[in-house]
């Protein structure tokens, strides 16, 4: 009597069963029950083909895995041998070890290559690698220094840094350490922009004159400078300086009128009325 096989639905003689251990690597393959009690003898090759195939898969992504965390321990080696060629002024090969470093956290968390993104590391159990992050891509800032054609390679790692930089607790030491790497940078400019961008990221800049009259980093007008600063001032030797010199003199002119109203509302009349003409002859939104 012919019988009816409940995979490709057709009558046959004879069917096949599937034993209950079959049926169990089946469903971990594919994630799901099968509840064929007995199949003909070509489904019965094609689940055999599915469960080869599946193990292999299984097995190959166990190796994935195990490579993972293998390589999550030798983050820690990638990071000792960079510093102790830091330390021996190896810096190129100090890079080497760095940029595995770099890689193998993107290995591990399935990241294309030069996409991570650092803050994933900031979460709870996990400042600790955040703090480790924010050292290397200060090394590799001043390595990249070296060189003007290391300069698009310095800007990256500089916009990696800057991001992560006002979650960590290094900001302090890490200001004065680029404070005192300024002075002797190859690449001036890249240095002294990046060192600007810092003091916004860490807050340093937040008592600057304009801020402290408008009351908020966010003001229109404040946005409006700003943007002049970067965009217009930083692409001029002159506007450099006159940049660095407010740097210089506006924190202690902030604090004398933070707690001055009259100096504040006279500030603003004067600042809101500049950054209106800068915005309109310099396209500034």
């Amino acid at each position: 009597m012919a019988e009816s096989c409940k995979k490709c639905l057709g009558e046959f003689e004879e069917l096949i069963k599937i034993d209950a251990g079959m049926r169990l690597r089946l469903q971990e393959i594919n994630n799901e029950a099968h509840e064929y009690p007995a199949v003909c003898n070509n489904c019965f090759n094609i689940l055999k083909t599915e469960i080869n195939q599946g193990a292999q898969l299984l097995a190959e992504q166990n190796q994935i895995e195990q490579n993972k965390a293998a390589l999550w321990k030798n983050r820690v080696t990638f990071i000792k041998e960079a510093r102790e060629r830091m330390q021996a002024r190896s810096f190129s090969e100090a890079a080497v070890q760095y940029e595995k470093y770099l890689r193998a956290l993107e290995v591990c968390y399935d990241i294309p290559a030069g996409q991570l993104d650092p803050l994933i590391f900031n979460a709870p159990g996990k400042t600790g690698e955040l703090t480790i992050l924010c050292t290397v891509y200060w090394d590799l800032f001043k390595i990249y220094d070296a060189s003007e054609k290391y300069l698009d390679r310095q800007k990256k790692v500089g916009e990696k840094l800057l991001a992560i930089i006002p979650h960590s607790t290094v900001q302090g030491d890490l200001m004065k350490k680029a404070e005192r790497f300024i002075k002797d940078a190859k690449n001036k400019d890249n240095a002294r922009e990046f060192m600007l961008k810092l003091r916004e990221a860490t807050g340093a800049s937040g008592c600057f004159i304009a801020t402290v009259c408008f009351g908020s980093y966010d003001n229109h007008s404040v946005l409006i400078l700003r943007q002049f600063r970067d965009q217009v001032l930083m692409k001029r030797p002159s506007g450099r300086k006159f940049i660095h010199l407010y740097y210089a003199l506006s924190p202690s002119i902030a604090v004398f009128i933070q707690n001055k109203a009259w100096l504040k509302n006279l500030s603003r009349s004067l600042i809101a009325p500049i950054a209106t003409l800068l915005a309109k002859k310099f396209n500034l939104k």
